[in-house]
């Protein structure tokens, strides 16, 4: 049935109108508290204009190529989304009277130029934001009035179109989790530049060669690759993130292109480090006095596959590289 405010959605054949050419008899329409449309007729590729205020919008597989018939909906209203499959939308333009959303899904749609419909919203209430398994043809600037998300948690994986991702800026909160996995194309990341503390987790991303960004960030953890996925590796070779003293509880390298961690020589490290299979890591010189300085009570070290894989007290003597 239709999703509502905190129900995670899921496909009804219900919704499956296969000879729907119009919907223009509801153009009068306003104050919905759900629409949805599933596997509508390929005939079916605008809206009518729907007004007042809308709960909740599911579309699955339609043939829809824009959203304007949402155009006119009350800007804050926590509107939930679940954009679904929707093989010819091109852009979400008809959301930039938005400024509240609640939950925001947008799964699988294949033919999106942009998704700057998004660009008005500065809050989401009771919800995160999933942007997967889309072709977005560029993803710059994404979601950069955003200031305040309530469940602290954004997820970007299995996109493909966009080579730099860049948004978010606005977005200042703490303990939030950034996910990044299996973005096809994605060579550079530079977004999230207001966050204080977050828990960022890069992965799977095979084309990725710098992550920049997060500059406000003070405290977090940082996994970049994983360590039960050795052979999933993705050619980073500069890392420019996080505030200069900032201080990482858990740290994680796993199968990337860095030759040397000086990245990482002002930051703070905590109870746990990870650096595996880095075939061309060969300079620990960057972390060598957090590590030498701590003891195995306070931080977990390990390191093993890498090019060159000092021991806590190969770096305590001044081994730090090969």
């Amino acid at each position: 049935g239709l999703p509502g405010a905190y129900l995670q959605y899921t496909y009804d054949p219900s919704m499956s109108n296969q000879s729907l050419e119009s919907l223009d008899g509801l153009s009068n329409v306003t104050n919905i508290e759900a629409i949805g449309i599933g596997g509508g007729s390929s005939e079916l590729t605008s809206l009518p204009t729907f007004n007042g205020r809308i709960r909740s919008i599911a579309l699955h597989q339609t043939a829809l190529n824009n959203l304007d018939g949402f155009s006119e909906g009350t800007p804050e209203y926590n509107t939930d989304l679940y954009i679904y499959g929707n093989y010819n939308l091109q852009n979400v333009d008809g959301l930039l009277n938005y400024n509240v959303l609640g939950e925001v899904n947008l799964v699988n749609n294949s033919n999106l130029s942009n998704i700057d419909g998004f660009d008005n919203v500065s809050e989401i209430n009771n919800g995160a934001i999933l942007i997967a398994g889309n072709y977005i043809e560029q993803a710059n600037s994404v979601f950069e009035s955003l200031v305040s998300i309530d469940f602290y948690e954004i997820n970007i994986s299995n996109n493909s179109g966009f080579d730099n991702f860049s948004g978010f800026n606005a977005l200042n909160a703490e303990n939030f989790s950034v996910e990044f996995n299996n973005n096809s194309d994605l060579e550079n990341i530079n977004a999230f530049n207001s966050l204080n503390k977050v828990n960022l987790i890069i992965s799977n991303n095979q084309s990725l060669t710098s992550i920049n960004g997060f500059q406000s960030v003070t405290e977090g953890n940082l996994g970049i690759g994983r360590i039960d996925e050795p052979n999933s590796n993705q050619p980073i070779e500069t890392i420019t993130i996080f505030d200069s003293s900032a201080f990482i509880n858990i740290l994680g390298l796993f199968s990337t292109n860095l030759t040397n961690l000086n990245s990482f020589q002002n930051f703070g490290l905590g109870e746990l480090v990870q650096i595996h299979h880095n075939n061309l890591l060969t300079d620990f010189c960057g972390i060598r006095n957090q590590v030498s300085n701590s003891t195995t009570d306070t931080m977990s070290y390990s390191t093993n596959n890498n090019a060159y894989n000092p021991s806590r007290y190969d770096l305590a003597d001044g081994n730090c590289s090969n």
